[in-house]
């Protein structure tokens, strides 16, 4: 088993894999994976960019939907991000469409892409998201 980093990253999610006998192996203790198209990604935050951080600002959740598509004829699953108070039920919310076009799954804007904590940032610091 050894560690081989293919790049130098200053700050932000660094994606990894441990290999045991040439095996790709996940690592039994690390919460933080990402599926794609083809595997699960392993993923190392590095802190450094402020508005990925888990910063003491109120926080909203990223919750699991499953719906069937008339479409494709089974059943498909999207991530919705409701922000902080959503569940009480008062006044209106704006919607923000996060599709995601390359290899990955929908899990990826919330997990590598950590929408949840960044808009809960931008929320927070009452910055609107363009």
């Amino acid at each position: 088993m050894g560690i081989h980093d293919r790049r130098s990253r200053s700050a932000g999610r660094l994606p990894y894999a441990i290999m045991v006998d040439g095996v790709r192996t996940l690592d039994p203790v690390n919460t933080r994976t990402s599926e794609s198209k083809h595997r699960h990604v392993e993923l190392f935050f590095v802190p450094g960019i402020a508005l990925e951080e888990v910063n003491d600002v109120p926080h909203g959740a990223v919750a699991e939907v499953y719906y069937a598509s008339t479409v494709l004829k089974t059943a498909r699953r999207m991530h919705v991000y409701t922000p902080p108070g959503y569940e009480l039920g008062k006044g209106k919310y704006p919607v923000f469409y996060l599709l995601h076009g390359a290899g990955d799954t929908d899990d990826a804007w919330a997990s590598v892409g950590r929408a949840g904590f960044i808009l809960d940032n931008l929320i927070a610091a009452r910055r609107p998201c363009r």
